[in-house]
């Protein structure tokens, strides 16, 4: 809304025209949860990972989380999936689908577990083994 402002405050002092070679605007994806029960039913047909849920209380599908991970964007956080799918903002904060959701981006990305983060570097959610940080925080008597 206050690009068209702008737009249309600058057109008074400027000749303004379309760029044609501009992509076109992008259409927002409707969330699962909120398409008709007979919508959800065509999804699921056409596509079984419409069909498993990975956050019960967003109702989010693995679908919804593999388009994160996967748009022109790219996802390697779990707080950049929680954006765009709205998992892990429901009433368990991520207690049920955050395994899920790190299961997901280790497979679809392709890297160890220790890479996976909640929000980018240095907030690793795997350090290390406990035996491993325990050696690095018991001095040696």
């Amino acid at each position: 809304a206050i690009a068209a402002d702008v737009a249309q405050w600058v057109g008074n002092y400027l000749p303004l025209r379309r760029n044609g070679g501009a992509p076109p605007p992008r259409k927002a994806a409707v969330p699962f949860r909120e398409q008709p029960p007979e919508k959800q039913a065509a999804l699921v047909e056409a596509d079984p990972d419409y069909g498993q849920i990975v956050c019960r209380c967003e109702t989010v599908t693995r679908k919804e989380v593999l388009q994160a991970i996967h748009n022109s964007l790219g996802v390697h956080t779990i707080n950049g999936i929680k954006y765009r799918s709205r998992a892990t903002m429901g009433r368990c904060q991520g207690g049920f689908c955050g395994p899920r959701i790190v299961e997901m981006l280790v497979e679809e990305l392709d890297i160890p577990l220790p890479e996976v983060s909640l929000k980018g570097p240095g907030s690793w959610l795997f350090p290390g083994t406990t035996k491993a940080l325990r050696k690095k925080c018991v001095p040696k008597t």
